[in-house]
Order: C-alpha cells, then structure tokens, then sequence
C-alpha cells in the first residue's frame, strides 16, 4: 500500500513539473513554430523570397496576408514571405542580427516596419561579432548550450506531444477547460479559446472569475457587447466585485462614453482602495483625456494608500518624465527602485530621466544597472553590457533630429541597415507604420531613390473615419495607432503589395 502511495506521490510530481516545463517552453514553442515555419518557405524553389522584419506589428501579423496577396495577383512570379518579426524588440537589435538573417534566408527583397520600440532619446549600441564572440565558442559550456539547444530543437516534436495532451482535456472540468481557454488564447486560436471559458462558465455559473475572463476576451476581441454582457453578468453576482467595473469602464471608453467609464472607474476604485491597478486605471483614463491635474493627484493618491507599492512611483515617475519634469521623474524612479530593485524597466526609465538633465555619467551608469538586472531576471542572451559603443556621444551636443516619430538610435539602424541592403543588391521595402506621415520616414534617407516607400496614412485614416478605429486595431500603443485587426492586417498587406507590384515589378 505504501509503494502505490509513493507511486501516486511521484507520479502527481513528474506531472506537475511536466506541465511546468511546457508552460515555461510556451514562449520558446510559439517562436520555434514561427521558425518552422519559416524553414518550410525557404525549401521553395523558383520564388521571389521577401525577409519581413520589425516588432510586435509585424510578427504574426500582416506578413502571412501580404504573400496571400502578392501570389493572388498572378504576375507570373511567386511569392515566399519570411517572418522574422519579434515582439518587444528594438532597431538596434534588428540591425544587429540583419547580416545572420540575410545569410540564414538570402531574401531578395526585406521589409521594415520599426521604430516604435525605439525610445525618442535612445543611445545606439553595437553588437560586436569579433573578440568575445569567439572567446565564447572555445568555452565549453558554450559547446554544451549549443548541444542542448539542438538537443531542444530534435524534442520539438515530443514538446507538441505535450500540446497535444492538452486537446484531451476534461471537458467536465472547470479549471482545466480555464487552462485550455488560455492555451489557445495564446495561439490565436480564439475561437477555440472561447468555447473553453464558456465551457467553464456552464460549469460553473456563479464564478465572477469566468465571466471576466470570457468579457477579457471579447473585450479585447473588439466585441464590445457581448464584454458588457460578461463584466454586468459579475457584478451581478458580486455587486462589490471591482474587477467587473474596470472591465465596463473600459467596454464604456472604447465606446466613448466617458462619463459612464469614468463612473465605472471610479466604483472600482471605491470598493477595492488598495488595488493599485484601480488608481492606474483611472489615472490612464485622465491622461487619455488630457485631464492631467486629476491624473497626477490619483497617482499622488495611490502612493498615500500604498507606500509600499514600486508600480505606483513607477507609474507617477512616468507621468513626471512626458511632461518634462525630469527632476521628479528621477525621484520617483529612485523611490521605485529602493523598493523593488528587481525591475529593470525602472532602471532604463531612470536613465532616460539622467540623460534629459543631460547627466550622462549618471545616465550609463545606472543604464548598466539596468542590463544586469536584466540578464540576471531573463536569462536572456541579447542584452548589451560589455561591448556597449556609443556610437552617438552625448545627445545634448549632437545636431537636433528632423523626424518627428524616430529617435537617434532608430535613424542611426535605418541607415545601417540600408548600408549593409544596397551592399548585397537586395532590394529594399521600407514601410511607415498605419496613419503616420510617410515624409517623416523618408527624411532619414534623403534622396535615395532606390529605396520603395509604402504610404500608410492616408488609406487607414479614411478607413478608420469610415468605419471606426476598432475596425482595425486592437489597441492604442501608440499615439495615433495600434497592433492592427484581421481587417487592418489585410490593409496594410495590400498597401504593401500595391507598392511591391507597381515599383519593384512595374505592374498595376
């Protein structure tokens, strides 16, 4: 009896660290998918081979469409579309990795679409390929990560394996079909991922949980409605349940309706004073609307019911450094930091805050900080530390920038990626981002005629005044855009080949 109870003992921990591993893998298999992929394209012969790179707007987003439609317009030549976009990066990173990318996929054409990463006063770093980068490849623990790394790569299959496990969830069990919802969330698979969390809500009615979760979905699905319906149907349940209000107040502002989300906004906040994340709502919601002085006295407010809390400074440190008050900003962040030393963001914001007071030792120094924090937290392999070269010396003396949207570091990587394209002879797409000036991104090359240039401001806005901004994006992380819908996708896909076809092939 003993041995079966060790047994089960054992068999419920493997478990355990089993689905552990994958939910860590996650990140990995989804870019690991994404290179799969890509692999299966360059085994096609005879095809003008297009390399897409850029951040979150382009990975998985419009590059799938944009092949669909080069090769629909049956011009004689087909099309393979590569996507090499990475969600959260930055120009110096792309511009690094440009030349391994052009000897990994031999493109004939690349496309850009970057720069939103890039802060407006960001310092350039190179990303040195001699020295250490040998050094590191006689070390044998480097051997030994690249073993396992093709070790990880060869178990890709047994990692699917896992995946597919979680297709045979219980449908009889409410926290599983939860786990499912978001497995396929993850995915893209939406559809999927809302037949679990309704699933879950049929288990289980009366969870104020499920019915947030589902109204997070729809929400961010731009079914606004049916995210009313879900976020009412929890505060039905639980009057007091603060959540269900910040979820209507958002469902309200998208709508425009801000006297009702302010309301909302504020009930949640009333019911649940100590949630920081009530005070960051309602502080969002005041300087979407340029109501500043009220932003700043709920930030002010936040820090007095939670002293404790790092986010808060961070957040009023954010709220100092747009408006140009560098000297609080720099406050704030230190206050932060003390708290939570963990945090590499606050470092970089602290940083930025030194460098707009043109304190540049200060500023690297605590920008050096900041990247072994970081290394330290992430694990990652792509942080620059050692090789760091400045390649713009202090911005304070530097000539001002003429673009509007790109900072230095940004105009600095367009250039050198332009260099090392015109070097190869492949031939160069440079795209500006939805519903901005395109005469902003073309000031950077000057007169380079070689260069095609996509135009997205004029279509998305009409599209967008037609129809509304939800129709195509998801989102406002940028000032006057966002990660784009299915729809927005297809647009921006069929502006890209609209210039593709015309300049490059000379077709209409």
């Amino acid at each position: 009896m003993k041995k079966k109870v060790v047994l089960i003992f054992l068999g419920v921990i493997f478990s355990l660290v089993l689905i552990e591993a994958g939910l860590r893998l996650g990140g990995f298999i989804y870019n690991s998918r994404q290179e799969i992929r890509n692999r299966e394209e360059l085994k096609k012969k005879q095809v003008c081979r297009i390399l897409c790179l850029g951040e979150s707007t382009t990975q998985k987003q419009y590059p799938k469409y944009l092949e669909e439609e080069l090769n629909n317009r049956d011009i004689g030549i087909k099309f393979s579309v590569i996507d090499k976009g990475r969600a959260g990066t930055n120009t110096n990173f792309i511009a690094a990795k440009l030349e391994e990318d052009l000897d990994r996929y031999k493109p004939d054409m690349i496309i850009t679409m970057m720069g939103i990463n890039d802060g407006r006063d960001d310092i350039v770093f190179e990303y040195e390929n001699g020295g250490r980068k040998s050094l590191i490849r006689s070390i044998k623990i480097y051997k030994l990560a690249r073993l396992l790394k093709l070790h990880i790569n060869s178990k890709l299959a047994e990692v699917n394996k896992i995946n597919d496990s979680i297709e045979k969830t219980d449908y009889n069990n409410e926290i599983m079909c939860v786990k499912k919802g978001h497995y396929y969330m993850d995915r893209g698979e939406y559809e999927k991922a809302e037949e679990m969390f309704r699933r879950a809500l049929e288990l289980n009615p009366k969870s104020v949980w499920n019915y947030t979760i589902l109204g997070s979905l729809y929400r961010d699905l731009n079914r606004n409605e049916e995210a009313e319906k879900m976020y009412q149907g929890a505060i039905n349940i639980n009057p007091k349940y603060d959540q269900g209000y910040l979820g209507l107040g958002d469902c309200f502002f998208k709508k425009g309706k801000y006297k009702d989300a302010e309301a909302m906004y504020k009930e949640a906040l009333e019911l649940n004073p100590k949630s920081v994340w009530n005070y960051k709502a309602l502080g969002d919601f005041y300087e979407d609307l340029n109501r500043n002085e009220e932003a700043e006295k709920i930030y002010q407010r936040a820090i007095q019911i939670n002293p404790d809390s790092d986010r808060v400074y961070f957040w009023l440190g954010d709220y100092f450094l747009e408006r140009g008050r560098y000297e609080e900003a720099e406050k704030m962040y230190k206050k932060s930091i003390q708290i939570n030393p963990k945090n590499e963001i606050t470092y970089k914001k602290l940083s930025d805050s030194y460098r707009k007071q043109k304190k540049y030792s200060e500023s690297m120094k605590i920008f050096d900080q900041g990247v072994k924090v970081e290394k330290v937290i992430q694990g990652r392999d792509d942080v620059v530390d050692d090789e760091k070269k400045l390649v713009l010396k202090k911005l304070g003396k530097e000539k001002p920038f003429k673009s509007k949207y790109f900072g230095a570091a940004a105009i600095y990587n367009y250039k050198k990626l332009r260099k090392i394209v015109k070097k190869r002879g492949i031939k160069y797409v440079c795209v500006q981002y939805p519903t901005r000036k395109l005469d902003d991104l073309k000031s950077i090359f000057k007169e380079d005629e070689d260069i095609v240039f996509v135009d997205n401001e004029k279509t998305f806005k009409e599209a967008v005044k037609e129809e509304g901004y939800n129709e195509y994006f998801i989102d406002r992380m940028a000032e006057n855009f966002g990660h784009c819908t299915l729809k927005g996708n297809k647009l921006l896909a069929r502006n890209i080949a609209d210039a593709i076809i015309k300049e490059v092939f000379n077709r209409q």
